[in-house]
């Protein structure tokens, strides 16, 4: 965020927490820079500059490309002289299309130019990192400064985030869940984050209306089987089907 028009790569499955990692990174530096998010993941490729003035602050060229354009030049600099802050376009795609890539690669030369600072952080799942490493996307690649992949949490790191987050709203784990509770959470969530937060507002709903004290692995499986969720983990291993012993097999 505070580099000099670089380009980053963020890559992860849906609800593994890459805009949230963003967003934590741009609260810890403060007002020297500043995120300006657009989602391109359905939106039409010419209204990427559109979408970043708006997200900065500037007024719409109104779908003109060459007039956003400028637009968008006018209000990067005046963020980067006026005010000094280091300007980031934090951009979602599911996957780089040509036409996607063209107006990315636009911004990355623009980013070139004196007074027109920007770096650019581009959000999608890990075949983006593949994507852009093919021939056409060339320019943008030798532009890439750093690749991260975010991977879901493990059974420890989804225990800890569970108790944190209930800390956060005034609870204690040690006093709500029962043990084994957040292990039977994995099960379900994989370590997801996003999934966790939906499993536990629902079973701490049910626990509620049941004028529950803890939150037991049972509620847990009762609320999963009531929003049709199975188990993501922790069931039976990928061909685990029971064998005979080699010398029952000979013996027959």
């Amino acid at each position: 965020l505070l580099a000099r028009d670089s380009v980053a790569v963020i890559t992860g499955g849906p609800g593994v927490g890459k805009t949230t990692m963003v967003a934590a990174a741009v609260h810890r530096v403060g007002e020297q820079a500043l995120a300006a998010y657009v989602d391109m993941r359905l939106a039409d490729p010419d209204l990427l500059f559109d979408m970043l003035v708006l997200s900065l602050g500037g007024e719409s060229g109104n779908g003109d490309r060459a007039g956003s354009l400028h637009q968008l030049r006018q209000v990067i600099a005046r963020h980067n002289e006026e005010q000094g802050r280091r300007i980031t376009a934090v951009i979602d795609v599911s996957s780089l299309t040509i036409e996607r890539a063209k107006r990315i690669l636009q911004l990355a030369h623009m980013a070139g130019e004196p007074g027109c600072q920007l770096n650019i952080i581009l959000l999608g799942p890990h075949a983006l990192h593949k994507l852009l490493d093919t021939p056409g996307l060339i320019h943008l690649r030798q532009r890439v400064t750093y690749r991260h992949r975010v991977r879901p949490l493990s059974v420890g790191e989804t225990e800890n985030y569970i108790g944190a987050q209930l800390q956060k709203a005034g609870g204690q784990a040690e006093q709500l869940l029962a043990h084994g509770t957040a292990i039977m959470v994995y099960r379900y969530v994989g370590g997801v984050p996003r999934l966790v937060n939906t499993m536990m507002d629902a079973v701490l709903s049910y626990a509620a209306a049941r004028d529950a004290d803890t939150v037991t692995p049972q509620m847990v499986a009762e609320v999963a089987q009531a929003l049709g969720w199975r188990r993501l983990s922790g069931g039976k291993q990928a061909g685990s089907k029971s064998k005979q012993p080699k010398d029952a097999r000979q013996t027959r």
